[in-house]
């Protein structure tokens, strides 16, 4: 098993965490209280509690599912013209701390990203379907790759998306958001 495909294994092991590990995080954390010290009674109640407070306080067990793994598909990632450019040159750098891969763009550019790091796409077929919501929100340069990935619901709304290694992207192709979901269209018509 190559290095990013142990990745992926073990974010998908730690989003599937059995309550009595998620809660012992919780603890360990400090989030089984609240900002002033009292006791939360239950970690349904300490989640309820911190997703109001501060959402990326929680770790990424607390806003994903792991729906599935799909391997060697093919995704669309959508960013800026300049990260666009980095991605072509040096390949995709997602979020190495699991427990912030849920809310990694709160964190971008406080914690440390590579190569090894996790990164969100939607499968193109999601894109085709309509099942993923309009993608020309992240940006205007989409990024046509292939690689394996978990398939995750976010509890934030419902969304289902990809998580994958940034090293495992291959046969990356970049084009704007329209020239994109113009050629996902066509591969599916045809």
């Amino acid at each position: 098993m190559t290095a990013y495909h142990a990745n992926l294994d073990s974010l998908r092991y730690y989003l599937m965490a059995t309550d009595a590990e998620r809660e012992q995080e919780l603890t360990d954390g400090g989030y089984m209280e609240d900002i002033f010290g009292e006791e939360i009674a239950d970690m349904d109640s300490a989640i309820d509690y911190w997703m109001g407070e501060d959402a990326t306080a929680l770790p990424a067990w607390a806003h994903l599912t792991v729906v599935g793994i799909e391997h060697d598909v093919e995704m669309v990632h959508v960013t800026s013209a300049e990260r666009a450019a980095e991605i072509i040159m040096g390949g995709f750098k997602g979020i190495t701390k699991m427990s912030q891969v849920a809310t990694s763009t709160a964190f971008f550019g406080r914690t440390a990203y590579d190569g090894a790091g996790f990164c969100f796409g939607y499968t193109t077929d999601d894109v085709a379907s309509g099942k993923a919501k309009e993608i020309g929100y992240f940006g205007e340069i989409a990024l046509i790759f292939r690689a394996t990935a978990l398939r995750v619901e976010s509890s934030f709304d419902g969304d289902e998306q990809m998580i994958f290694v940034g090293c495992d992207a291959h046969s990356i192709q970049a084009m704007t958001v329209s020239q994109a979901l113009d050629s996902i269209r066509a591969t599916v018509a045809a």
